[in-house]
C-alpha cells in the first residue's frame, strides 16, 4: 500500500469516530479533495494529503482556466484561477488541512489559514499540530449532499455488484461455449 493511501486510511478511520460524513477523492469544484468531511452542522473540511515537501510546494501552483467571470460566461476573456486563491475566497470548504507523515512539515510551513495534521505509524496516531481557521461559515447545500450521496451510491454499486455481474457473465460465457461444442 502506498504511503499516501495509508495516511488516507488512517485519517478516514479517525474521522469516522466523529460520526461525520467522510468521502475520499471527491471533486469540490474543479479540484479533487483527497478527503472531504461533512459535519453534523453541515460544515465542510477539506484534507489534502502530502507525502513530500516538493508535493506540498506544488499544491500552491495548481491552477485552472475559467471562462466564467462573476457568474457569467465569457469565452473571450478566460481567467486563471489558483486553487489556494479559491480556498481563501470561500469557494471551497469551510476549513482546510494539510495531512502529512509525522515530522514532514512544521506549523510555520503551512499558510496561516490552513491547518496541519500529522499521521504516525498507527491509525490512532493522528495529531493536530495546527488547527485550521474558519474560511467562511456558509453551510453545505443540497448540491454537496446530492454529490456525496451519488458518489457513495456509485462506489457501492461498482464495488458490490459489478464484480458479481462480471463473474456471472464469465460463468454464462463458459456455459455457452460448452453448449456450442
Amino acid at each position: 500500500m502506498k504511503q499516501a493511501d495509508l495516511i488516507k486510511y488512517y485519517l478516514i478511520r479517525n474521522l469516522l469516530d466523529k460520526q461525520t460524513y467522510v468521502i475520499p477523492n471527491y471533486y469540490l469544484g474543479n479540484w479533487e479533495c483527497d478527503v472531504l468531511e461533512l459535519s453534523k452542522n453541515n460544515y465542510t473540511t477539506e484534507y489534502e494529503i502530502k507525502i513530500s515537501k516538493q508535493d506540498f510546494k506544488k499544491d500552491f501552483d495548481k491552477q485552472r482556466v475559467s471562462h466564467k467571470v462573476n457568474g457569467k460566461w465569457d469565452w473571450g476573456n478566460p481567467v486563471v484561477c489558483k486553487k489556494h486563491d479559491e480556498i481563501l475566497t470561500g469557494k471551497r470548504a469551510n476549513r482546510f488541512y494539510f495531512v502529512t507523515p509525522a515530522g514532514l512539515l512544521t506549523k510555520d510551513d503551512v499558510p496561516e489559514y490552513a491547518g496541519l495534521i500529522e499521521i504516525g505509524d498507527m491509525w490512532h496516531d493522528v495529531k493536530i499540530i495546527k488547527h485550521a481557521k474558519w474560511l467562511h461559515k456558509n453551510i453545505a447545500g443540497d448540491k454537496i449532499y446530492k454529490g456525496m450521496m451519488s458518489k457513495f451510491y456509485q462506489r457501492y454499486v461498482y464495488n458490490n455488484y459489478f464484480p458479481k455481474f462480471r463473474e456471472f457473465l464469465t460463468v454464462l460465457n463458459t456455459i455457452t461455449k460448452t453448449n456450442e461444442k
